[in-house]
């Protein structure tokens, strides 16, 4: 991951000034999952330099969106195995991170990790191009929410607390993980049917309170990779 920061402050620059409609944008491509802000005027351009209303060095790399949840900026990484394909290190050593950050000065507030789980792919050119922390958290009024693949669900409060874990699987399929979770009432929901194996669940829905799998649709072991979305139907 050449460098991951960019994207993160271009991301509070947009919000931090003001321009973008709501202050929050709590999970992967918005409030309503369709990267729409009908009324924001952000530059058409960045890079290092333009347009970029500060820096702060982050825990590792990472390859997942920031989520922004009253005033506070979210955001994963990893550390410890990895970051380097030539010379990845101890895959024991992987960590998993759950980073927040002040929105208006983009100071860290506060850094949680867990130890990634046993089945977490070697780290070969193909996970390396995006790595161990690719899903977007997603946020509420209880905390944030973090899926990390084969390594699970993890759940902290806004003050970095941790609520809770949950396990959706063991099984990989050669490119890592990718789904972002969404909420939907009290529940957590993510799509993990590349981890996994045969007759296990495919989507996990624990509550947010507990993490306790409340319903689950079997399909076996695919390869689907894409974040899911609800919706309404008459």
């Amino acid at each position: 991951m050449s460098n991951p920061n960019i994207v993160f402050f271009a991301f509070i620059l947009f919000v931090s000034t003001g321009l973008i409609e709501a202050a929050d944008w709590p999970r992967f491509r918005g409030a309503d999952g369709n990267a729409s802000a009908p009324s924001a005027n952000v530059p058409l351009t960045w890079s290092a330099t333009e347009n970029i209303a500060r820096k702060v060095e982050i825990a590792g790399n990472g390859a997942s969106s920031p989520s922004v949840f009253s005033g506070r900026v979210y955001l994963t990484s990893f550390t410890g195995y990895g970051l380097n394909p030539d010379d990845p290190g101890n895959r024991e050593d992987l960590q998993q991170h759950v980073l927040c950050f002040d929105l208006n000065d983009g100071k860290l507030l506060w850094d949680q990790s867990t130890k990634a789980s046993e089945s977490e792919q070697k780290a070969t050119r193909r996970v390396a191009d995006h790595g161990y922390a690719t899903g977007t958290a997603v946020c509420d009024d209880r905390g944030v929410y973090a899926y990390f693949g084969v390594s699970g669900l993890v759940a902290y409060g806004h003050e970095g607390n941790l609520l809770w874990q949950a396990k959706t699987g063991d099984g990989t399929k050669g490119f890592g993980s990718a789904a972002s979770p969404i909420l939907y009432r009290d529940l957590v929901i993510i799509n993990a049917a590349s981890k996994q194996r045969r007759f296990s669940p495919s989507t996990e829905l624990p509550a947010k309170k507990s993490g306790e799998s409340k319903t689950s649709r079997a399909a076996g072991q695919l390869r689907l990779w894409p974040r899911q979305q609800m919706g309404e139907t008459n």
